[in-house]
């Protein structure tokens, strides 16, 4: 049942822990982990119309995950970041990039592999209304999740937006250099949905089957269950990212490198508040 909660490679776990570093302002990072499990129910009840019976049995999973996380995967994601921290303090800031995307890649595998044998108990409890409640509530998000393929303004946005968090405010030439190399396919909101639909109906299929085999390979491998449509447009997706990158360092000032390096620092400092 969990397995919804990371039906986008992992990015539930992801989001939430994202979203206790965004509210890490109010009351601490550490404060926020604690009370994971409660986010983590709630976002679960929303999706899925949780019974009270699947609430006790999530519960304890929930648990499990987040000591996981505090015993073994944040420590060995401090020492990851801290790699690349030093990198873009050196100024080797391609090198940083292909170690963030490689470390990031790293945890969220470590995740998939240690989470697993908690969650597969739960995927035996979906039920067709879990399943119907999943569908509506998918649709429902569709035009959230994907709103930035609406149009290429939307997608120029998000994406400078994005970069304004790590770097602080772009200036026109930066700006402008970022639109010059967004690029939006004539179908891409469509090939999005569909390949959310098709991932969301596979997973539901295999969990009313209980076909365990075939939604673990699901959840260890979530990339590997893409249309071929989503693959062609992540890659170039990819390759559009890493070009804005490559071009925006070079003109970046020093107070924007010093307030990446300040925002990659702050997201250590509060990982290392749930191990003190």
């Amino acid at each position: 049942m969990t397995q919804l909660s990371v039906q986008h490679s992992a990015a539930k776990l992801v989001s939430v822990i994202l979203l206790c570093l965004s509210l890490a302002g109010c009351f601490g990072f550490a404060f926020w982990f604690e009370r994971m499990d409660t986010l983590v129910m709630w976002r679960l009840d929303d999706m899925l119309d949780l019974t009270d019976s699947q609430k006790k049995a999530v519960e304890p999973v929930i648990l499990e995950i987040r000591e996981w996380l505090r015993d073994d995967g944040f420590p060995d994601l401090i020492p990851r970041l801290g790699n690349v921290m030093e990198l873009w303090v050196s100024g080797e800031s391609e090198a940083a990039l292909t170690a963030f995307e490689n470390e990031a890649s790293a945890i969220i595998d470590r995740f998939l592999e240690a989470s697993w044998p908690a969650v597969k108990p739960l995927l035996v409890q979906m039920t067709p209304s879990n399943a119907e409640a999943y569908r509506a509530y998918s649709e429902d998000k569709m035009e959230e999740w994907f709103d930035e393929s609406a149009s290429l303004e939307a997608k120029v946005d998000d994406r400078v937006e994005r970069f304004e968090n790590w770097f602080g405010e772009l200036d026109r030439k930066q700006s402008r250099l970022i639109r010059q190399l967004t690029k939006l396919e004539a179908n891409e909101l469509q090939i999005r949905v569909d390949n959310s639909r098709h991932r969301r109906e596979r997973f539901l299929r295999h969990a009313l089957d209980d076909d365990l085999a075939a939604l673990e390979a699901m959840f260890k491998r979530p990339s590997d269950f893409q249309t071929a449509a989503y693959v062609q447009w992540r890659a170039q997706e990819r390759d559009q990212i890493v070009a804005s990158l490559q071009a925006l360092f070079p003109t970046l000032r020093k107070a924007q490198r010093e307030q990446a390096g300040e925002r990659l620092e702050e997201w250590i400092e509060r990982l290392r508040e749930v191990l003190d």
